[in-house]
């Protein structure tokens, strides 16, 4: 989606298709991790034919709930959100007021979620 950046004499690309929801990456390093999946799964309009783009994208968002379904068989972080975000497209993002109206509803999910969850970092810490 995004294309190779040069960095201090490194190409780097957007990690997001191989590891999606990287909350292994700090496994031990935070007392409380959240991960939230932005990534969605596809969404057909059946009355129109997919196109090219749509197809790629639906096989990426397969292939990428695939890999964070295995991650999670492996370890789990203390929460774990996932927006409705699945009717958005890749460039999406851009429209960030949007995102954030229609994903609004998930605040509530997470302010609970976290309550929960420091309650029982602290009772194990006691």
């Amino acid at each position: 989606m995004f294309r190779p950046v040069r960095h201090e004499g490194r190409i780097l690309v957007d990690g997001g298709i191989a590891n999606p929801v990287p909350f292994d990456l700090l496994e031990g390093k935070a007392d409380i991790l959240i991960a939230i999946d932005v990534v969605g799964s596809p969404v057909h309009d059946r009355r129109a034919k997919p196109n090219s783009l749509d197809l790629v994208f639906g096989a990426s968002q397969i292939m990428m709930q695939s890999i964070i379904a295995l991650k999670l068989q492996q370890g789990r972080p203390q929460i774990l959100l996932r927006p409705p975000v699945s009717h958005f497209r890749a460039l999406d993002f851009l429209k960030v007021d949007r995102v954030m109206a229609e994903t609004a509803s998930i605040k509530d999910e997470l302010k609970q979620a976290v309550g929960a969850a420091v309650e029982r970092f602290e009772k194990d810490a006691a």
